[in-house]
């Protein structure tokens, strides 16, 4: 018996690599079923909700030169 099951998941589709998080089962605890992307470094393991990937800030319109002459113009 387990009161919590957690499905780590490390799929590469493409030449993209992302790591899935899944509850399967909480006990005693309502919880979504969908799967969120995760990281992992330093600081520990950090849940993205897709729902809260948003852009928050304007957009830069400086230019940044490519260091390409031609493709700069």
């Amino acid at each position: 018996m387990a009161d919590c099951v957690i499905l780590l998941d490390h799929r590469v589709e493409g030449q993209t690599a992302t790591r899935r998080l899944r509850i399967i089962k909480y006990r005693g605890s309502t919880h979504g079923t969908n799967e969120f992307p995760f990281l992992i470094d330093e600081a520990g393991i950090s849940v993205l909700p897709v729902t809260s990937i948003g852009l928050t800030h304007m957009a830069g319109t400086e230019r940044v030169s490519t260091g390409v002459p031609r493709l700069d113009r």
